[in-house]
């Protein structure tokens, strides 16, 4: 029927690749949520996957057919680990598994236009490439898309309503994912009498700080590197005038860096958020300024704008 296990689909790539001559083995791993190995005493237990360890010349390639969106020789970050149990004819042995790494990135353009009824109307532009593209494709892998769509976009904005919205390159796993929307959001702006108070509508933005504790014993673990990118253009009526714009942001680590700068124009405000993760893996005494910087991009993201009515 056309249907298997992860591992019964690479037991299946590994017959057929050995059939016409390559030189294809299992390769048991954990993968990250299920934990670390321990190599000085290993059982079978510790390990809850099979990929396919392919090795054509001097090169050596991963594989996983069980991950429908990922390309030739990318893992998924589940399972990229650094180690596993290669079965061989004789043995089995212990092997740094050496995949590249996983890297990807999201670019978002958004045009907004606020009208004198409180409503902000928006047409955005995302484009997903790498590692965040494979991910995408997989959530996307679904019978509603529609349903999808406005579920994503509700917990960002409520009020919104989507307009139309095309999506370029779904099944194009080699390529990046585009996803292309038309929306507006109702009630957006905040009145207190003259004043009417908003946020940029950020589809990237932090709500909320994914490090709760006051400090931690262990190193804090990325699933992958990657660039997030957004610039916001949002112009508002004659009618209205900018009163306050919020300030530029910065925040940065070692191979992490995140800024926010906001532009006034007449009548518009440019908005460019820039999110790089340039590593993985932070240690544990760098947790407390890790924790900090989540909170300022966090609160950078809730900041407002304020215009002011004729």
């Amino acid at each position: 029927d056309k249907s298997a296990s992860t591992n019964a689909k690479n037991l299946l790539l590994i017959n057929l690749l050995n059939h016409i001559g390559l030189n294809a083995k299992p390769l048991f791993i954990s993968t990250r949520s299920n934990g670390h190995l321990n190599t000085s005493w290993v059982q079978i237990l510790q390990f809850n996957r099979m990929i396919t360890h392919l090795k054509i010349g001097k090169k050596t390639f991963y594989l996983n057919p069980g991950a429908k969106f990922s390309p030739f020789g990318v893992l998924t970050p589940a399972y990229a680990v650094q180690e596993g149990l290669l079965i061989n004819e004789e043995k089995g042995q212990i092997i740094t598994i050496k995949a590249p790494k996983s890297k990807g990135s999201v670019k978002v353009k958004t045009n907004a236009q606020i009208t004198d009824d409180n409503v902000i109307h928006c047409s955005s532009d995302i484009i997903y490439a790498g590692i965040n593209a494979v991910l995408k494709r997989g959530d996307m892998d679904i019978d509603d898309l529609d349903k999808y769509i406005e579920d994503e976009l509700k917990d960002i904005f409520s009020g919104v309503v989507i307009d139309s919205f095309n999506i370029v390159g779904k099944d194009s796993i080699e390529k990046p994912l585009e996803i292309k929307l038309n929306y507006h959001i109702l009630d957006y702006l905040e009145n207190a009498g003259q004043l009417a108070i908003f946020e940029a509508p950020l589809l990237l933005k932090e709500d909320k700080n994914p490090f709760v504790r006051d400090k931690r014993d262990f190193p804090v673990d990325f699933n992958f590197e990657t660039y997030h990118s957004e610039t916001v253009n949002i112009s508002f009526p004659e009618s209205m005038n900018l009163s306050e714009i919020p300030s530029r942001t910065s925040a940065k680590m070692k191979k992490f860096k995140f800024i926010k700068i906001y532009f006034s124009k007449k009548n518009s405000i440019e908005v460019t958020r820039n999110y790089r993760l340039g590593r993985t893996r932070f240690g544990a005494s760098e947790y407390v300024k890790l924790k900090q910087l989540y909170e300022k991009i966090v609160q950078s993201d809730q900041d407002k704008i304020v215009l002011i009515k004729n």
